[in-house]
Order: structure tokens, then C-alpha cells, then sequence
């Protein structure tokens, strides 16, 4: 059975921005003020920069995607007020 990863990319992004945004929603619920997230590649990292994630960090070829390559990750952090 082969496994292929789903990716922000492969999706409605509108529908994406709608459930990160209802996530900070919830998390300002609760206090938290800062949100970390990690992405990779082929997760289109761009997306979240375009919803005010800055990112905080590189790691050039860090992960192996599903075909066995490596890509770079990214981390991503974003303050919520």
C-alpha cells in the first residue's frame, strides 16, 4: 500500500486559513499567546507566512519526504493579541 502525504498545497487553502484560524481562536481560550509550527517543503511553507507566521528557523535537507528525498523544515512562530 502506498502512503502520500497530504499537503497544505494540495488543498483549499481558504479552507486551511479557516481551520488555523479557528485553532488561534481556541488557544487564545486558554492563554496561550505564541504559537510554534513546523512545516516542511513540500507542506508549502509560503502559506503560513501568508497568515502572519514568521519564520524562526531553517534546517536545510533535515527530513526524508515519503520518497525518500530530503527536504529542508522550517519553523514557524506567530504572537497572537
Amino acid at each position: 500500500m502506498k502512503v502520500k502525504q497530504l499537503s497544505v498545497a494540495s488543498v483549499n487553502s481558504a479552507f486551511i486559513k479557516i481551520v488555523m484560524n479557528e485553532l488561534e481562536k481556541y488557544v487564545r481560550t486558554r492563554d496561550i499567546n505564541l504559537l510554534l509550527l513546523g512545516t516542511s517543503d513540500h507542506q508549502a511553507p509560503w502559506f503560513y507566512e501568508k497568515i502572519g507566521y514568521k519564520r524562526s528557523m531553517t534546517m536545510p535537507k533535515h527530513l526524508k519526504d515519503y520518497d525518500g528525498q530530503y527536504v529542508n523544515s522550517y519553523h514557524y512562530v506567530k504572537t497572537l493579541v
